[in-house]
């Protein structure tokens, strides 16, 4: 009987805390047709997510509304073992199913005692994970599918303390839900395991934006979001359990710790020409935080999973090109991100490996004050051999396909910046 109970045990264990490829790229149109590499070029309500210091740069009010559709898939192939020990079917993918994440932000810039100052606000999801595999694939009993869902709301604010340096910062809500499921071997048949939990935390977010010279079109930024430490709570349930294990496969509460990982972006932006900005951006995610991660069931079993993660390394390159047509604006970028996760501990649960991904978009100012932007953001991830594995072992390919669509609308409220003043960021110089 113990060792049933230790089984059983297991099912609070669905090893959802894979570490890269838990963050998601900025979906925000622009800032994704650029790879997310304009941390130094913000030049609108968006920056109340990428870089707060850049709503000081801002004049009037500022909206932007924009949605996504995120598709991420992967392919699992058997290993020669595997293949040898008679696993059936020795291929499997996960089977399409789009999310779509919205982002919302409003901004407001002005000049306050001489000096530029302006506030927003914004919703977006910035991290989680979408996985849906098969019911009958060969690792259904490790998972089957993954919906977890980070939520951020911010409230930002950026003043410019001396001309062309901007401080900024904020305060970060984050909101987390979670829903899993797996299939489940009860003795002689099979049966089936949902968990879901939720959870909060606050954290804060700083950045700088410098213009050193102010006839050289030359902007450097930073923005670092700090760690969010939320304990996840719910229920994990069960399906088809035989009568004689009836009274040890309850339903139950179940809580674990999840980190929302510290972020850091810095870089730069540089307008070549009055028609042409290029920037680039190295990023940081901290998610050697996950050492372990440790399920509490109310049955009295505690569970603690060693894991092996490293800090997600990202550089990111793109170029925004304001085309002879009059209102249209073309984007492209790429990047380069190191992935945190090892073969050893790869997971089906949330795919992750180094990845190389390249973006492009638009954007059309079709009426005075309102512009719309489109991006497509393609990743391709390394092949990731994890025959030995202490997860489900196997062949991973993965990629993912993110489509943007937004709009924004400018109006200008109160007196204008001076001339003089305008455009003393990369971004802005000469536009």
């Amino acid at each position: 009987m113990r060792k049933h109970i230790v089984a059983l045990a297991a099912l609070l264990l669905p090893a959802l805390a894979s570490a890269s490829g838990y963050s998601v790229i900025n979906y925000n149109p622009r800032d994704m047709a650029l790879s997310d590499a304009a941390v130094a070029a913000q030049i609108g309500a968006a920056a109340v997510y990428r870089n707060p210091a850049a709503l000081a740069g801002m004049e009037g009010l500022d909206f932007v509304l924009g949605g996504s559709l995120i598709d991420l898939r992967s392919d699992w192939h058997a290993t020669p073992a595997q293949e040898q020990a008679g696993v059936s079917p020795t291929s499997a993918s996960m089977y399409p199913k789009a999310v779509f994440p919205p982002a919302i932000f409003a901004a407001y810039g002005g000049e306050l005692f001489g000096h530029r100052f302006g506030i927003g606000a914004g919703f977006d999801i910035p991290a989680g994970g979408n996985v849906y595999w098969r019911n009958n694939w060969p690792g259904s009993a490790d998972i089957i599918s993954v919906d977890r869902r980070v939520y951020a709301g911010y409230l930002s604010g950026g003043y410019e303390l001396a001309p062309g340096l901007k401080l900024g910062g904020g305060i970060i809500y984050y909101r987390t839900t979670e829903l899993l499921d797996r299939s489940v071997n009860f003795l002689n048949s099979q049966g089936y395991g949902q968990l879901g939990t939720a959870g909060d935390a606050w954290s804060f977010d700083l950045s700088a934006e410098w213009t050193p010279f102010k006839d050289v079109p030359l902007t450097l930024a930073f923005d670092y979001k700090h760690k969010a430490d939320q304990t996840l709570t719910g229920k994990a349930s069960f399906q088809g359990v035989p009568t004689a294990l009836q009274g040890i496969a309850a339903d139950q509460d179940v809580s674990h710790e999840l980190t929302v990982p510290n972020f850091f972006q810095v870089g730069l932006a540089y307008r070549v020409v009055p028609q042409l900005l290029v920037m680039g951006e190295y990023s940081l995610e901290r998610y050697v935080v996950y050492k372990e991660d440790r399920f509490v069931g109310s049955m009295g079993t505690t569970i603690d999973v060693p894991r092996s993660w490293g800090n997600g390394q990202i550089f990111r390159f793109g170029v925004e090109w304001n085309t002879p047509l009059p209102g249209l604006t073309a984007r492209g970028g790429f990047l380069h991100d190191s992935g945190a996760s090892d073969a050893m501990h790869y997971s089906p649960t949330l795919p992750d490996a180094p990845l190389w991904a390249w973006s492009l978009g638009a954007g059309y100012a079709f009426l005075p004050g309102w512009t719309v932007d489109a991006a497509f953001f393609r990743a391709n991830f390394d092949t990731v051999n994890a025959a030995n594995s202490v997860s489900f072992p196997g062949v991973y390919q993965n990629y993912a396909n993110i489509y943007s669509l937004g709009i924004s609308w400018h109006v200008p409220v109160g007196p204008k910046v001076a001339l003089a003043d305008e455009g003393r960021t990369a971004a802005g110089l000469f536009r």
